[in-house]
C-alpha cells in the first residue's frame, strides 16, 4: 500500500492511496485497488453521474490499508476469473490488515509473511533504543 501523503506516526491524512497484489513467480502487478477520499469535482457541486468520480472511502487513511486488502484478497474478479486465491500476504507489521481480512472471511487459509524492509525499520528502531 502506498500513499501520495506519508504518515507521520501520530497523523494519518492523505486523500488517497494505492495498493497492489503482486504475483509471487511473475513479480508483475496481478491487480490494483485505490482509495479516495476527496473528489475535486464532487466539492464543486457537481453531480455525481456527471463525472468519472473515484471517491470510494470514507475512513481515515490508515484505515485505507485494510480496506484495500480485503478487496484485494476477498474480491478479485483477476483471481477468481482464473480460480486463484492468496496462500500468503506479505505485509508490514500493523495487525489490522490480517483482522479486516479475517473479519470478512473467517475461514480463509492465509500465510502472513513480513515485509523485509519494514521489519529492518522495526529491528532498527529496537536496537537504537
Amino acid at each position: 500500500m502506498g500513499w501520495s501523503k506519508r504518515g507521520t506516526g501520530k497523523s494519518y491524512n492523505s486523500m488517497n492511496g494505492y495498493a497492489t497484489l503482486i504475483g509471487y513467480f511473475t513479480r508483475k502487478i496481478v491487480d490494483y485497488a485505490t482509495r479516495n477520499r476527496k473528489c475535486k469535482a464532487c466539492d464543486i457541486s457537481s453531480a455525481r453521474e456527471d463525472h468519472d468520480c473515484r471517491l470510494n472511502f470514507a475512513g481515515s487513511a490508515k484505515a485505507m490499508e485494510a480496506d484495500a486488502a480485503v478487496e484485494l484478497v476477498l474480491q478479485s474478479e483477476i483471481l477468481r476469473g482464473v480460480g486463484l486465491g492468496v496462500g500468503v500476504l506479505i505485509d508490514d507489521e500493523d495487525s489490522s490488515t490480517m483482522s479486516s481480512i479475517y473479519k470478512k472471511d473467517p475461514d480463509v487459509a492465509i500465510f502472513k509473511l513480513a515485509d523485509k524492509n519494514n521489519q529492518s525499520e522495526i529491528l532498527g528502531e529496537n536496537f537504537m533504543n
